[in-house]
């Protein structure tokens, strides 16, 4: 993981997760992952149904905040 990378990891984990928590208390999680030289953020909800979803979003070069702007954009 490149140092670019890293920052977008934490980014994600310790900004992004906080922020779509308090707009949508059923997202579980929020991860940066890497797949080849590609970059997403996977999101995951968990309903008090029991029932779960996740969705992955490409944020391949994106800045800080472009991967915020992308993320939030999914969770319209």
């Amino acid at each position: 993981m490149t140092e670019e990378q890293e920052k977008k990891y934490w980014f994600v984990r310790s900004s992004l997760l906080p922020l779509l928590q308090a707009i949508d208390k059923d997202i579980l999680s929020a991860e940066y992952q890497l797949d080849g030289n590609d970059e997403y953020v996977e999101v995951r909800w968990l309903f008090q149904s029991g029932t779960s979803y996740r969705r992955k979003v490409n944020v391949t070069g994106d800045s800080l905040l472009a991967i915020a702007k992308d993320v939030l954009k999914c969770i319209d």
